[in-house]
């Protein structure tokens, strides 16, 4: 049913060009594109073989409307056909699945076979048959030149129609992609219209003001890569020049013959088409590339969330705190960072957007150094004696060099935070904390931040050894340890977003 809907679609359209050629293309005048065969080109790149059919079915048709002889039908339905066949096969053996459109090496190959092989065939065979039709041979030379042109300025039609159908440059639908087409229009219907007048004699300018002019209009449709326009217009201007040419008005008119001019103009669009390819391959590999980076970085943060999922649940597992408690300290930490980031100097880069997601996913880690700790210690019900809570205060130091050491080996910031949490959270302000006994900056601001939020839930919650203490008994033993066990401008920032404090304190509750 798809390939039925094809071939009827494919014949109406092929004879609808067929009559447009057939009413608007003076052959006197100008070289005879003929409309059908650049459809014909374009759906051969496209579709391949089973474009074959319908030239046939349209042939057929176009003809019959046409009212030609049935002998001449049938004969020149065969050489359509056969014309076809041949396109398909030096697209299949010289291009295989790449391309013209799309690939340089392959658009070389196939603009030489097509305009130095099969079009001379294809002009020289057609003209043979209308010499037959007309039962005179006295007109070929002439015949064969001027059809063997139309049929290479038919091969950039076919090249437009190709990318049209492809959908590989201009995909309609979005307003975007709407935007695009129009801006790349410009440069296209400028050229065009400078041309067209200027070859027509109204603009009477000197021929190298008009070559800088078309120097500079070239530039603009090679940057628009957008090859279907290009060669749209290349073909108009070719035709226009062609046309004032043959009536001998305007600048061109002092040719003797069109075929240099002709020939002067294929080699402008034909490096203008090599040249848009290349720059837009280009296009692609780096699209290609970005997408390719774009989905490393997404398999790497994936991985990334699933180590540190890993790791907190490690981390619970040896943990006599709930899992909120986790919650709660690491939506506090992200909310004191982003107050505090508000309060330092605007030049402090350190703490910038990527920091805070860092630190945010790294809180959890702060007592991941407990896994080491003996259960006899752990998990003791009463008060733990010296030696004992000597031992328990291990766990920082045990954290950090677990995590220390997995970022070492896969170059993680969000690790190489972790292990300054899991180190740091209870080192003190005033250098009373341990395991180092560090004081003031040389505590790590991630650090400094997990503390305050460590400790406020602690107060704040129920443990088994104590009541839950109210916000405001926490504020008050907060502030009283502020320049002695927190940073002062840290606890600034925690005041800051009391608030945002009591909502996460009930969002994550017990």
């Amino acid at each position: 049913m798809n390939q039925l809907r094809f071939y009827v679609s494919f014949s109406m359209v092929y004879v609808l060009l067929g009559l447009i050629a057939y009413s608007v293309s003076p052959s006197d005048l100008v070289p005879p594109i003929f409309l059908p065969l650049a459809l014909t080109v374009a759906c051969l790149q496209v579709y391949g073989r089973k474009t074959i059919p319908g030239v046939a079915i349209g042939t057929l048709l176009l003809l019959s409307i046409q009212a030609f002889e049935p002998l001449q039908v049938i004969a020149m339905t065969f050489f359509e056909v056969c014309m076809a066949g041949l396109i398909s096969f030096v697209i299949l053996k010289l291009i295989k699945d790449r391309r013209p459109s799309e690939d340089p090496e392959s658009a070389i190959k196939f603009m030489a076979a097509t305009t130095l092989l099969i079009w001379p065939i294809y002009a020289g065979l057609g003209s043979s048959l209308v010499c037959i039709f007309i039962g005179s041979f006295d007109s070929f030379p002439a015949l064969f030149v001027h059809w063997w042109q139309g049929d290479v300025l038919t091969l950039f039609l076919a090249s437009s129609i190709a990318i049209l159908l492809s959908g590989t440059e201009f995909k309609p639908g979005s307003k975007e992609n709407n935007r695009w087409f129009f801006k790349s229009l410009i440069p296209s219907l400028l050229s065009v219209i400078v041309f067209v007048l200027w070859s027509s004699g109204l603009f009477s300018f000197p021929p190298h003001l008009m070559l800088s002019i078309a120097i500079v209009l070239f530039v603009l449709m090679i940057s628009t890569r957008c090859l279907s326009l290009f060669c749209l217009s290349a073909t108009i201007i070719a035709l226009c020049a062609e046309y004032f040419n043959h009536l001998g008005v305007g600048p061109l008119g002092g040719f003797e013959g069109h075929f240099w001019s002709f020939s002067a103009t294929l080699v402008v669009a034909g490096s203008g088409w090599f040249m848009i390819i290349i720059l837009k391959r280009h296009d692609i590999e780096i699209e290609l590339q970005t997408a390719t980076a774009e989905k490393a970085q997404s398999e790497a943060s994936s991985t990334k969330i699933i180590l540190f999922d890993a790791l907190n649940r490690l981390s619970l597992t040896r943990d006599n705190e709930t899992g909120n408690h986790i919650l709660r300290t690491q939506h506090y930490v992200r909310a004191i960072a982003r107050q505090l980031k508000n309060l330092l100097p605007v030049n402090d880069q350190e703490l910038n957007e990527d920091y805070i997601d860092a630190i945010y996913l790294a809180a959890p880690l702060h007592d991941i150094g407990k896994v080491g700790i003996p259960d006899s210690i752990l998990l003791k019900p009463g008060s733990l004696s010296d030696e004992e809570w000597e031992t328990m205060k291990t766990h920082a130091l045990i954290g950090e060099n677990v995590l220390t050491s997995a970022g070492d080996q896969i170059q993680s910031r969000e690790l190489a935070i972790a292990s300054e949490v899991a180190g740091g959270h209870h080192e003190r302000w005033d250098g009373s904390g341990y395991p180092r006994g560090l004081n003031g900056e040389e505590i790590p601001l991630s650090a400094r931040i997990m503390a305050i939020a460590d400790v406020y839930d602690a107060l704040t919650t129920e443990r088994v050894y104590k009541n839950a203490w109210t916000h405001a008994q926490a504020i008050t033993e907060i502030k009283q340890l502020e320049g002695k066990q927190f940073d002062p401008i840290v606890v600034q920032a925690f005041m800051g977003i009391e608030d945002e404090i009591i909502a996460i304190s009930e969002k994550f509750s017990d």
